[in-house]
């Protein structure tokens, strides 16, 4: 009864979309991905597909699976750094989400590849934990209602041609709204659940501002869900050993205040942490810092006629932080 229930609800869902959204036929869908031809896969059920001149990217659901919630949600949103849902498929037998399709994948595999290939740069790894944060503060405060993500993880950051973070998978979104924010159902995954959500089922912003904490710690080590050695105590006097080996000879200074961000995210007590806005304000500040230490440094190195006023013109021109508009 209850899946009966469930695919009529879908399909009203589905029905609503046409007007905000493409609701795409089995035909299109199955000559844009060759069939759902292993070629195509990227992973799981996640496949590429040509829809004319565009590359978008088709993920196969389970009929027992709810995406209403889903749709719903990401129907309304329209960020720069939250994936942007084209359209939806039914077949009967299987539901079909049609998304954009990101080239270097979720940003999980992509930090794994960077340490087999020699490592990533910090103003990239700032830059994508900025776009994280901004699409979790566009969420926490301007969607209506509010919504918690519930479910914030490196693989559920993906990463486009131009390695601007997108956050996606919003299965397990939930309103802020809601008169009672308490669960006895925990869902998410561990190593990234806050620990009042563990303990007592509470669900708030600050859920997300945890695991960001714990996505900003990986994106410093290197390492999966890192959470472990923060509680421990004693990270930032051993901060050498924990960047990731590849970026180690950047030095120590230039993480630090990542670091501390990091730690602030991660306070056992949710009051005690910052708020998603305060987090996009210190990552401005530490970008714009790391930007404006590393143009000095070219400057002195490649051009030593510069005048120290045309130095400082350069400068504040070069050190425009990217940020996403919402």
């Amino acid at each position: 009864m209850r899946k009966e229930r469930l695919k009529q609800d879908l399909r009203v869902e589905i029905a609503s979309c046409e007007r905000a959204l493409k609701v795409f036929g089995i035909d299109e869908v199955n000559k844009a991905t060759g069939n759902f031809s292993p070629g195509k896969r990227i992973k799981g059920s996640v496949y590429s597909g040509e829809f004319g001149e565009k590359v978008l990217v088709v993920k196969k659901m389970s009929r027992e699976i709810d995406i209403s919630q889903e749709v719903n949600i990401l129907m309304k949103i329209n960020h720069f750094n939250v994936i942007n849902l084209h359209g939806v498929c039914d077949d009967g037998q299987s539901f079909y989400l049609v998304s954009e399709y990101m080239e270097f994948g979720c940003l999980k595999d992509w930090l794994k590849r960077g340490r087999k290939e020699g490592g990533v740069g910090w103003e990239i790894r700032v830059q994508i934990g900025l776009d994280v944060a901004n699409g979790l503060y566009y969420l926490h405060n301007f969607t209506k209602p509010a919504y918690v993500h519930q479910d914030i993880k490196t693989s559920n950051v993906l990463l486009d041609s131009n390695l601007r973070a997108k956050i996606t998978n919003f299965s397990l979104a939930r309103s802020a709204a809601r008169d009672t924010n308490v669960t006895v159902h925990l869902v998410g995954t561990r190593g990234y659940m806050a620990p009042e959500y563990v303990e007592t089922g509470e669900i708030t912003p600050k859920i997300d501002v945890y695991a960001f904490g714990v996505v900003l710690l990986e994106l410093i080590t290197g390492k999966e869900a890192m959470v472990s050695l923060a509680e421990k105590g004693g990270l930032e006097e051993a901060l050498a050993s924990y960047i990731d080996p590849s970026m180690r000879e950047t030095g120590v200074d230039v993480v630090l205040p990542l670091l501390r961000l990091s730690l602030a995210c991660l306070r056992r007590e949710p009051e005690a942490r910052p708020s998603m806005e305060e987090v996009v304000s210190s990552l401005v500040k530490i970008l714009t810092d790391l930007r404006r230490t590393k143009s000095l440094a070219d400057d002195s190195v490649t051009d030593q006629s510069v005048t120290p006023l045309q130095r400082a013109s350069r400068v504040e021109n070069d050190c425009s932080v990217e940020t996403a508009s919402w």
